[in-house]
């Protein structure tokens, strides 16, 4: 397991660390950090996701570092591998046995997201594809935003969903990341699928954007 560790912003607030795992994957600490981390006087979140397996193995084992995850988001192939389930929900619904929040990401067919309940789906936004590039990790940084700023899952995945289909219309990587008065301009001119979360919006507003994190 791999961790990064973020300082939290000025003015105090949550703090989010991103964990991947994987084959050889290593947890740190035991099963009690995520509890110790949620009491610390700035408040840590970690964040996993996935690493494709070039053994084949997909061994069960190399989940074990989720023990001190909040939130796991593998895309559909690694889900459905890890669980050897038959569908990208009920792949969401077993791995959320093993971390609070799952969000499986399947590209132009949306997310699976649960919370220890049945797994909602969300279509993804349509809009026009010129590149797909770092569109994954523009999902992760909207989804930690909206998280840390106290925002409900699907409204939350509903961010994500956007943050990413705002990198599609253009070409690049990390460069390419939009800002939020982007992501929330695309929003408000763009049709909505069903089960569409758009309170992201009121924190957003005309350019407003909040400083700090809320605590939770």
């Amino acid at each position: 397991m791999r961790e990064r560790r973020r300082p939290g912003p000025a003015g105090g607030g949550s703090r989010a660390r991103r964990a991947r795992g994987g084959p050889g994957g290593r947890p740190r600490g035991r099963g009690d950090d995520r509890a110790r981390w949620r009491a610390e006087a700035t408040p840590t979140a970690v964040f996993a996701d996935a690493a494709w397996d070039p053994t084949g193995r997909w061994s069960a084992d190399d989940l074990a570092p989720l023990e001190v995850a909040d939130v796991f988001t593998p895309n559909e192939t690694e889900a459905l591998h890890y669980t050897r389930a038959d569908s990208a929900a009920e792949a969401a619904r077993l791995l959320a046995e093993r971390v609070p929040v799952v969000v499986v990401t399947r590209g132009r067919d949306g997310v699976i997201a649960c919370a220890g309940g049945d797994p909602f789906a969300l279509p993804a936004l349509e809009v026009p594809v010129v590149d797909t590039t770092g569109a994954g990790d523009a999902f992760t940084a909207g989804l930690v935003w909206a998280r840390l700023h106290g925002l409900g899952l699907r409204a939350a995945v509903s961010l994500a969903s956007a943050t990413a289909a705002a990198t599609l219309g253009r070409p690049g990587g990390s460069l390419n990341a939009p800002a939020l008065v982007q992501v929330a301009a695309l929003v408000r001119a763009t049709p909505l699928p069903d089960g569409f979360d758009a309170e992201f919006l009121d924190l957003i507003g005309d350019g407003a954007i909040p400083d700090a994190p809320t605590k939770t």
